[in-house]
């Protein structure tokens, strides 16, 4: 990152606490804030005493319940005293990020680093067992004492939910996961046992029954039953854990008056506890029955003291506590987000949250290459503690600062999308697709008539003469000297016809193409329903444009890959029929420029598409020129030497069947090198990888062109895929595809 960008992101120093500011807000508390982090010291002590006692200690509770909070400002000061070195992890699961091995061996070295204690070098290719078992494995301080490092895996869950979206890490999850099975059990790893075995002397390096650390493992409360799951690598899992609660009022109290005790006084700091215990719908007049939630307190008493220091009084009066706690949380989200650019509000609740609605994160450099968001705005974002920004594994990465708040991103982010479905754009759309699901469903019925009636005639032709044949052979091979030659020359060109016709009636595959065109016809009626059916229902019972679009277009696209050719005569003919619009029609409302460049696009792909299928099409042509002569000359060779006596064929008709057996090998010999089929076939997949693509510029959302960088990027990737996969187009036949479709000759589709 560079330092220019680096100057508008406030640091953890920068947001430390205060005497004015003695609460954070939804930032958690820092090991620096432990002076102003009160109301927890019966589980401080006894997470403590929990960790001293055992290998592992799992700290679970609901989330806003302040589980980070107890950790770095509650127990990390408390484990430095007695010389423990705490290590905070927080895996990163994003696909740019390092190894989760790596990380952990990288958390290592930068804590001990901060701290000034001396840690063991870190070996690639270790295991965390190897690791901590060496002889000599030992962390020093400055005083030289020994110090016991405590990893303390923090927000655990998102394995379960970030890891378990990322079918790239599920290896690597597994693998740290044996790791961490390994540590908390004292199991030597089977690949060390196994390398033990062949040698045995190395097994001196290691001190196997000492177990110089310590874990420690906090996540929400609704994953615990995953991290059960883990027990049987793990069966520690299920022993020495702490639940955090919520906080009672007796607790809630002291938040307020211990860590703002000059800012607030005693009855309003009891109005405060009782007005966000409102929140639990608790209702009870007796102090220590209240439940209140740690993060929507602080959040609620910081929100308080910024009013009270922009009116500039001197403490926070009763006057100041109006409204409900989910107003406060409401307009404190639409507070950070006044006079910003849409983007930036489109980019919070689209990227930093999941659609199930989980807090996510996304790497800094990344939100800076959306459309609309600047460094700027980010940095506004993260003086304001709407978002966090924080290095995970070398990389800075943004997200919301706590999970109190997905809840308000969500319904935001659901009511903008309620707002911006079905307008006319979609409607244009979905009315189109109707009437060329229609038209395509007619066309193929039209050709699967067609096909059917040639396979009739064709067959009706076969049985016919295949019963003259037959009916002829029986008196010839019974007496054959009381047949006229005429007659068997007429018989065997009976048989040759009938061997054509056969050969003919395999090679074009009436029956087989009729069938496919009646698939193809069913699937575009279906499709066809269902748009009907969508064009009655109303937008709510529609649900979202984009989800509905993006089926729609991936059913018609899946259908067009494994539909037969329509004809364009027929196809121009059932256009007319079903006043089907130009797609560009409904192009429309995006910046002059992307739109210019997209159109461009648009009719590339269309020309590459058009093209693409005329090369086909011709290699087709040539692959059915060359393979009906010779299916033809097969059977004509075949039927003449098996299917007549020998003694009854002339010596021309020999001569005549031995050069047409050299006529076969040579057709063979060039159907085998020329490759028309194959070729045809890579011309038509790229043809609907092309037309694929236009579709998807036709039917682009408002949400999408709203982003129009990641818009053209994702379609420029997708071009320039298809162009380096697909065969190559003639310049002669591009430059009449350019000419129609009206765009530069330039081949390069994506520029």
């Amino acid at each position: 990152m560079s330092a220019e960008l680096a100057e508008l992101i406030p640091t953890p120093d920068q947001l430390r606490l205060d005497a004015e500011r003695p609460w954070p807000g939804l930032v958690a508390f820092r090991e620096a804030d432990a002076a102003f982090f009160h109301g927890r010291d019966s589980d401080i002590a006894n997470l403590y005493r929990m960790v001293m006692r055992e290998r592992l200690t799992v700290l679970f509770g609901m989330s806003g319940l302040g589980k980070t909070s107890l950790l770095q400002a509650g127990l990390f000061p408390k484990l430095r005293d007695e010389n423990l070195l705490p290590i905070r992890i927080r895996l990163d699961y994003a696909d740019q990020s390092p190894p989760l091995l790596q990380q952990i061996k990288q958390a290592i070295v930068v804590f001990a680093g901060a701290a000034k204690v001396e840690s063991p070098p870190v070996q690639n290719g270790e295991t965390l067992w190897e690791y901590f078992h060496k002889k000599g494995a030992v962390f020093w301080n400055t005083r030289n004492r020994v110090m016991t490092p405590v990893l303390v895996f923090d927000q655990f869950e998102e394995v379960f939910t970030l890891g378990r979206d990322n079918p790239a890490r599920a290896a690597e999850i597994k693998e740290i996961i044996g790791e961490l099975a390994d540590l908390i059990e004292g199991h030597c790893p089977e690949t060390v046992k196994s390398r033990l075995d062949q040698y045995p002397e190395e097994a001196q390096q290691y001190a196997f029954n000492h177990h110089p650390y310590k874990l420690v493992f906090s996540l929400r409360e609704d994953f615990l039953a995953d991290f059960e799951g883990l027990r049987r690598q793990i069966p520690s899992v299920i022993h020495n854990r702490l639940r955090l609660r919520r906080m009672h009022g007796e607790q809630a109290l002291q938040v307020v008056t211990k860590a703002g005790g000059h800012l607030v006084d005693t009855d309003v700091a009891l109005a405060i506890v009782n007005f966000v215990a409102a929140a639990q719908a608790s209702g009870s007049p007796l102090l220590e029955e209240l439940d209140i939630e740690p993060a929507l307190l602080s959040l609620i008493c910081h929100e308080l003291n910024e009013k009270r220091i922009q009116i500039g009084a001197t403490q926070i009066g009763a006057a100041l506590l109006a409204g409900s706690s989910a107003e406060i949380l409401e307009g404190f989200y639409e507070r950070c987000l006044a006079n910003q650019a849409p983007e930036l509000r489109h980019f919070i609740e689209d990227r930093l949250i999941t659609t199930s609605g989980y807090r996510d994160s996304v790497a800094y450099e990344s939100a800076l290459e959306t459309s609309g968001v600047t460094a700027e705005m980010l940095g506004r974002l993260v003086e304001q503690r709407l978002l966090r920004a924080e290095d995970w594994s070398g990389q800075r990465r943004i997200e919301l600062i706590h999970d109190v708040l997905t809840g308000v991103v969500r319904k935001s982010r659901d009511q903008r999308r309620l707002g911006e479905q079905w307008d006319e754009h979609h409607e244009a759309v979905l009315k189109d697709w109707r009437q060329r699901t229609a038209a395509a469903s007619e066309a193929h019925y039209k050709l699967a008539s067609s096909f059917r009636r040639q396979n009739l005639v064709w067959g009706f032709t076969v049985v016919i003469f295949s019963s003259v044949v037959g009916a002829s052979l029986f008196p010839i091979m019974a007496v054959p000297e009381a047949i006229h030659p005429v007659w068997k020359l007429a018989i065997i060109s009976i048989s040759v016809a009938t061997a054509i016709l056969v050969a003919l009636q395999t090679f074009l595959r009436f029956g087989e193409r009729a069938e496919k065109h009646v698939i193809a016809a069913d699937w575009y009626a279906s499709v066809c329903r269902d748009i009907y059916q969508l064009l009655a229902f109303s937008t709510e019972e529609r649900g979202s444009p984009k989800d509905c679009l993006d089926r729609i277009r991936k059913e018609i696209s899946k259908i067009g890959q494994q539909s037969p050719e329509i004809d364009d005569r027929l196809w121009k003919v059932m256009v007319a029929k079903y006043g089907v619009e130009h797609h560009e029609a409904l192009l429309k409302d995006w910046r002059q420029h992307h739109e210019a460049l997209l159109k461009d696009w648009r009719q590339r792909t269309a020309a590459a598409s058009e093209a693409h299928y005329k090369l086909a099409s011709g290699l087709r042509k040539k692959n059915l020129m060359l393979g009906v002569p010779l299916v033809t000359s097969s059977n004509v060779v075949g039927t003449g030497v098996v299917a007549v006596p020998e003694d009854i064929i002339p010596p021309a008709f020999k001569i005549a069947l031995l050069l047409n057996g050299i006529g076969t090998a040579i057709l063979v010999t060039l159907q085998t090198f020329l490759r028309f089929g194959e070729r045809a076939e890579k011309h038509l997949i790229a043809a609907d990888w092309y037309a694929s693509v236009c579709r998807d510029i036709d039917t682009l959302s408002t949400e999408e062109r709203a982003r129009p960088k990641e818009c053209l990027d994702r379609i420029r990737k997708e071009i320039s895929k298809i162009r380096q996969q697909s065969p190559e187009i003639g310049d002669r036949l591009w430059k009449v595809m350019a000419t129609k479709y009206g765009v530069d000759i330039a081949y390069p589709l994506a520029h």
